[in-house]
């Protein structure tokens, strides 16, 4: 709890945002959520949903479930998973369940996991580790 009883967001820092009658996270979530139905309107994608609950498996066992962001369907047959990330997001039991999740997806050619990034200065390497670039040039301390 905050302070005068309000419950903290679970990342500290997000607020919570309306965005066509859905209370989303944050409010960088609410703004893919337009994005989405902007992509919808123009016929790239069929349809899309928001928070979607998907067990993980691993050798046939169940070890959680991972509640992406939105799941989008695009005309080309194409199923992207998406999730909206903040810096603040980025905890160690995030990267595992979406390194869960991209295994699973491996054999699958319809599906394409995707982030993206509210802070374009964060990247994720090929080794699919992150990459957090500072804006200021790194100064040499004497």
């Amino acid at each position: 709890m905050g302070y005068f009883g309000r419950p903290k967001h679970k990342y500290g820092t997000a607020k919570k945002t309306e965005y066509n009658g859905t209370l989303y996270s944050s409010k960088f979530e609410a703004k893919c959520a337009s994005e989405l139905d902007m992509r919808q309107a123009s016929g790239e994608i069929i349809s899309w949903e928001s928070q979607v609950a998907i067990k993980l498996i691993v050798n046939g066992y169940s070890v959680g479930t991972y509640n992406i962001d939105f799941v989008a369907k695009r005309k080309d047959g194409i199923i992207e998973y998406i999730e909206a990330k903040g810096k603040a997001g980025d905890t160690p039991i995030w990267r595992l369940k979406w390194k869960i999740l991209k295994a699973m997806m491996a054999e699958k050619k319809d599906v394409l996991p995707l982030i993206i990034w509210q802070d374009p200065v964060i990247k994720i390497t090929k080794d699919g580790k992150l990459q957090y670039q500072s804006i200021a040039p790194i100064k040499k301390v004497e």
